[in-house]
């Protein structure tokens, strides 16, 4: 069974579509993950209405540039996150972002707000799912004060040195439907070990027209398979293991 360890499901106009078109390729569960703070309870009503969607909840670094009141109302969010801490399979997508975020005056900010939501994923047992843009050696160090289940790096594009770090640790890496056209993805996708590989989507993220779909997970398996020469039967069953190691509530809800 494959699962898309990370989609913004929330974002499409019709998340029924997008869902049926998983299924038929064998797509078995859809993490929905939060991204925009506006959206979390229609990531929550996602998960309450299909059985295969199971929701995950976090303050995107982004959001200190695109919701012009988030120093105020982060404190209200991260309640919410606490609350329903209970329903969710991970806390995400979280994490630092210092190139989309251009502004040095608010990275101290994201930093604030990611520190609220890492004591919350420790607490209740839950992975999480990392947003990192030029802001990886300081992520990886803010992580060590912090007992967390697992940790997954989310369509990494940092320098080698850090992605080195990042496996010693036993970090996951989750491959996008990018692997069909960018470097950094594919070489991750060649050189990861096998057994901290997991798919995701990254839906809607789009490229060149086409919008990423759960769908598309089926697509990234069978090309992490052909490059690293095995068969897709027999790393369906690895990456499966392995997202029931890192997601158990995917598998097991509260």
């Amino acid at each position: 069974m494959l699962i898309d360890t990370h989609c913004h499901l929330d974002e499409y106009e019709n998340p029924l579509d997008i869902i049926s078109a998983a299924e038929a390729v064998g797509v078995g569960g859809i993490i929905a993950v939060g991204m925009h703070v506006t959206k979390f309870q229609k990531v929550l009503d996602l998960a309450a209405q299909f059985p295969m969607v199971h929701p995950a909840l976090g303050i995107h670094p982004e959001e200190v540039k695109d919701h012009p009141s988030i120093d105020q109302e982060f404190p209200l969010y991260i309640d919410l996150i606490r609350e329903n801490a209970p329903k969710l399979v991970a806390i995400a997508e979280i994490g630092l972002d210092h190139h989309f975020v251009k502004n040095p005056a608010l990275w101290s900010l994201e930093e604030r707000i990611f520190l609220e939501m890492l004591p919350i994923a420790e607490q209740n047992k839950l992975p999480v799912s990392l947003h990192v843009k030029d802001a990886e050696m300081r992520v990886l160090d803010l992580l060590t004060s912090y007992e967390l289940p697992a940790v997954v790096i989310h369509w990494f594009s940092g320098p080698s040195d850090i992605y080195k770090t990042a496996i010693d640790r036993g970090y996951y890496f989750s491959i996008p439907q990018a692997i069909r056209y960018s470097p950094i993805v594919q070489k991750t996708a060649q050189e990861t070990p096998l057994e901290q590989l997991l798919l995701e989507s990254d839906g809607p993220a789009t490229f060149k027209g086409i919008v990423g779909e759960p769908k598309d997970c089926a697509l990234v398996i069978t090309e992490i398979a052909r490059r690293r020469n095995v068969s897709r039967e027999e790393l369906e069953v690895i990456i499966e293991s392995n997202t029931r190691k890192t997601f158990p509530r995917v598998f097991s809800p509260s």
